[in-house]
């Protein structure tokens, strides 16, 4: 069966609506779904990749509406996707080790503990004081050839599933080659995004969203026709 994750719905309706496509279908289903809170929540992290704007004003928000997908059989996976790490300074440093020790705390409550990382420092921290949550790694690593998912496992062999690129997912001789490779490991692939094929300046878009996490102020690069992203997981090529 194809399985495909897709952005969190935030009204109870949509996600009755997806377990009603479901339902029609018996090959293909929307299994999980994954979500960051917005650049206005008051509660998020710094770790998370801001790509879009709305009114959600914190985790609270949201907390419903994950248990309800968790009882409708739903898996849900918080992203923590930024490539940036943490901060050098001291004193901003331990504000994003309470920020992200509270968000984790607010996962558990809702029974969640999947999270999906970009930041090698990130995942260090969650290994070490949130062991009991599974880290998938995100495709922002830009990953494009198997040492680099051999070298990535070698010094992480806990993570549980890794995306590569956008680049390669038409290369179906290398993605044969990472099934054979990591049998034991669930490989996602990503159907669509917002860069077109080829971008130039694909590490560029992630850096240019980031948080002035001194004065609490936040920069948004606007980004039109941004595509929703639907995920592939777990083929078997």
């Amino acid at each position: 069966m194809y399985e495909f994750s897709v952005p969190m719905p935030l009204e109870l309706k949509y996600i009755d609506d997806i377990i009603a496509i479901n339902n029609n279908f018996s090959n293909s289903k929307i299994t999980s779904f994954y979500f960051a809170l917005p650049i206005q929540a008051s509660d998020r992290s710094s770790f998370e990749q801001i790509r879009t704007e709305n009114e959600i004003p914190n985790f609270e928000f949201v907390m419903p509406l994950i248990k309800y997908a968790k009882k409708n059989k739903f898996e849900f996976i918080y992203l923590l996707n930024s490539v940036a790490g943490f901060s050098n300074i001291q004193e901003v440093h331990e504000e994003q080790k309470k920020a992200l020790d509270i968000l984790m705390d607010k996962l558990r409550a809702t029974g969640s503990n999947k999270v999906r990382v970009t930041n090698f420092q990130v995942v260090s921290y969650l290994k070490k004081y949130h062991p009991d949550f599974q880290i998938y790694m995100s495709t922002s690593c830009e990953y494009t050839q198997i040492a680099q998912f051999k070298n990535m496992m070698k010094l992480f062999p806990f993570i549980k599933e890794f995306i590569p690129s956008y680049e390669i997912n038409k290369d179906f001789h290398l993605l044969k080659n990472l099934r054979k490779e990591f049998s034991d490991t669930e490989i996602e692939l990503i159907a669509d995004e917002g860069c077109i094929m080829g971008c130039p300046f694909r590490k560029e878009h992630a850096l240019t969203q980031r948080a002035d996490l001194h004065q609490k102020n936040f920069s948004l690069m606007k980004m039109k026709n941004l595509s929703i992203s639907l995920y592939l997981k777990n083929v078997m090529i």
